[in-house]
């Protein structure tokens, strides 16, 4: 049973009456309209609030809009990037800034938590475009390996992100389907 329907029409019963009322005393037209006034705007104010609560937003489209339209693009970019590092075995500054990005993005629309794993996921990336950028000014085998097995480890680290680490964190925040 909605409340705001009857509430309308007690109101607009009060209105009626206090209107027979009102003439039948011999109020002028001024003083009439000065007593209806009020009564009138709170008929009008509660047919607002009963329509906004209708038809207006409720939380869970705000939650919906709020997964779909902000969260949603936020994840499946991250997952791009790093498919794309594992795939191609490299990064480019463009795939750095691109990570920074996400990382600004995500400030306003999830939680520390999430806040910390993508800024560690921009930390990788900038190690190893860092890696990549070394590896061609190193002269010394040892100094070479070093940094091979490094970019391996890095490497290994993106793909267990991918496969298994990123779809946990995000999880909660997403509303994702174990």
């Amino acid at each position: 049973m909605k409340i705001y329907p009857i509430l309308i029409a007690i109101l607009l019963f009060v209105f009626i009456t206090l209107a027979i009322i009102f003439m039948g005393i011999g109020l002028d037209e001024k003083q009439f309209i000065a007593a209806i006034v009020p009564l009138f705007i709170l008929i009008l104010g509660s047919y607002i609030l009963y329509l906004n609560r209708e038809l207006g937003s409720s939380h869970d489209d705000i939650r919906i809009y709020e997964l779909h339209v902000k969260r949603y693009p936020v994840y499946e970019s991250l997952m791009r990037l790093m498919s794309n590092i594992i795939i191609r075995s490299s990064i480019n500054q463009d795939e750095v800034d691109k990570f920074t990005e996400l990382k600004s993005k995500s400030i306003s629309i999830f939680s520390p938590e999430i806040q910390e794993y993508i800024g560690v996921v921009c930390k990788k990336a900038n190690e190893l475009h860092k890696v990549n950028s070394m590896l061609f000014n190193i002269l010394t085998s040892t100094e070479k390996e070093k940094l091979l097995n490094h970019r391996r480890d890095l490497f290994e680290w993106f793909t267990e992100q991918v496969t298994n680490k990123s779809r946990g964190v995000f999880e909660k925040s997403l509303e994702l389907k174990s």
